[in-house]
C-alpha cells in the first residue's frame, strides 16, 4: 500500500501494544474518542479508517459520537454490528455472545495467561497456517496487554449493538469478512451492508476472522483499489 503511494498510519489502540495503558476508559467509545483526536493531530484531514475486529466497533462508536465530517470511507474487517445475541438477533459472535461466554473469556485471559491465549487465538481465528515469526510478533504484543483490562474492555463491546448508526454512515464503506470465520456468521457480517446506504461487501470465501493475515495480498489490493476509489 505504502508502495502504491497510499499513506498510512498505523495505530497501537489504548490498552493495545506501546499504547499507554491507564485505569480509565475501558470503553469503545473512549477509543472512538482516541481516533478523533488521532485524526484532529494529523491536520483534520478525511481519512479512509480501517477497523478489524472490534476496531470496527470503535468506528461505528466514533460515527455515533462525531458523525463522518473527518471521515473519507470506512472499511470494517470481520465484525457483526452487534455481538451478542439477543431475542430478534442471531448472528452474533460464535464464541463470546453472552455473558456465560464472556465470563468465560475473560478467565482464559487470566488464570491462563496471554501466552496460551495468543496461541490459542492464532488457532482459532486463522484457516491457513502464519509463518512463525508472524506467530512470535502476535504473541508477543498480545503480552503487551494487561488481561483485566482486555477483560473489562470486552464487555463493554459485546453488548454495544450498532446496529442503529449505520444508516448514519454517509461515506463510501467496504466491508470484508471471512467465509469461513470461527467468530461470526457471514450472515452477520454480511448485514451491515443492507444497512449502509454505500457499502461493498467483499467475501474472503476459505479465509477466518484474520483475513487480512491469512491473504494479505489480496487484502491490500482490495484496501488500495478502495482507498484510490474515494
Amino acid at each position: 500500500l505504502a508502495q502504491g503511494g497510499i499513506n498510512l498510519v498505523l495505530v497501537d489502540q489504548r490498552f493495545h501494544g506501546d499504547s499507554d495503558k491507564p485505569e480509565w476508559g475501558l470503553h469503545v467509545h473512549r477509543l472512538a474518542a482516541d481516533l478523533r483526536e488521532l485524526l484532529e493531530s494529523l491536520g483534520g484531514q478525511k481519512a479512509v479508517v480501517v477497523g478489524t475486529s472490534m476496531g470496527a466497533a470503535v468506528i461505528w462508536a466514533f460515527v455515533e459520537l462525531f458523525g463522518t465530517k473527518l471521515l473519507r470511507g470506512c472499511v470494517f474487517v470481520d465484525q457483526a454490528p452487534l455481538q451478542n445475541k439477543v431475542p430478534g438477533w442471531s448472528l452474533g459472535s460464535l464464541g463470546c455472545y453472552d455473558a456465560a461466554s464472556l465470563a468465560s473469556l475473560q478467565g482464559q485471559l487470566v488464570e491462563g495467561g496471554l501466552e496460551k491465549f495468543a496461541d490459542g487465538n492464532v488457532e482459532f481465528c486463522s484457516n491457513k497456517e502464519l509463518s512463525k515469526e508472524l506467530c512470535d510478533v502476535l504473541r508477543a504484543e498480545t503480552c503487551k496487554c494487561d488481561p483485566l483490562q482486555l477483560g473489562t474492555l470486552m464487555a463493554d463491546h459485546t453488548q454495544l449493538d450498532h446496529r442503529p448508526t449505520l444508516p448514519r454512515i454517509n461515506v463510501p464503506c467496504l466491508n470484508v469478512y471471512g467465509g469461513k470465520s470461527k467468530v461470526f456468521p457471514k450472515e452477520g457480517c454480511e448485514s451491515i451492508a443492507l444497512k449502509v446506504t454505500n457499502c461493498q461487501n467483499i467475501e474472503y470465501p476459505e479465509c477466518n476472522h484474520w483475513l487480512y493475515m491469512e491473504e494479505p495480498e489480496q487484502f491490500a489490493r482490495d484496501l488500495g483499489d478502495f482507498v484510490r476509489r474515494v
